[in-house]
């Protein structure tokens, strides 16, 4: 008798067990929080499976290094003195306020600078031109202003 209520109690815990197996998820699905927003729209929940969860784990932890390589890369540029660049003479490179203040100074002087050869014979023609023109001008105004005087004076001989 004694092996008879051992056997219907393990028969009863057996059965209680596997319920209780049974309702678990049923139970856990339940516990989930609820909202009172509209459903109809809401995304279904996406079950996520620990590989998944180790994998961006260890995702995290690499960009985590290699933040902090960087940084010590980043340090270590900083502590040592870099040498500075040699010149590349293929390329040149004017500077605009060089050209500026040579340009003041003599007339031209920004083209020359510049490499700009060809512009030179306009800037001193230009200038050549203008002290002829003064020049002209100063001689006819000279001329006329001596006409004028000889035309004005009341002296016959003249």
């Amino acid at each position: 008798m004694n092996h008879t209520i051992e056997l219907v109690m393990t028969k009863r815990l057996a059965k209680c067990l596997l319920m209780g197996l049974l309702l678990l998820p049923a139970l856990a699905a339940s516990a989930q929080h609820t909202s009172t927003a509209d459903t109809l729209h809401q995304q279904a929940p996406v079950a996520i499976d620990s590989i998944s969860k180790a994998m961006t784990k260890a995702d995290t932890i690499l960009a985590a290094d290699a933040a902090k390589m960087e940084r010590l890369s980043l340090m270590v540029a900083d502590t040592v003195k870099a040498k500075p660049k040699k010149r590349d003479w293929t390329t040149w490179r004017p500077n605009p306020q060089r050209a500026l203040w040579l340009a003041l100074v003599i007339p031209g002087g920004g083209q020359i600078y510049n490499r700009k050869y060809w512009k030179l014979p306009i800037v001193y023609g230009g200038i050549m031109g203008c002290l002829y023109a003064m020049n002209w001008n100063n001689m006819m105004y000279s001329d006329y202003s001596q006409a004028y005087l000889d035309i004005m004076d009341s002296d016959p001989t003249t």
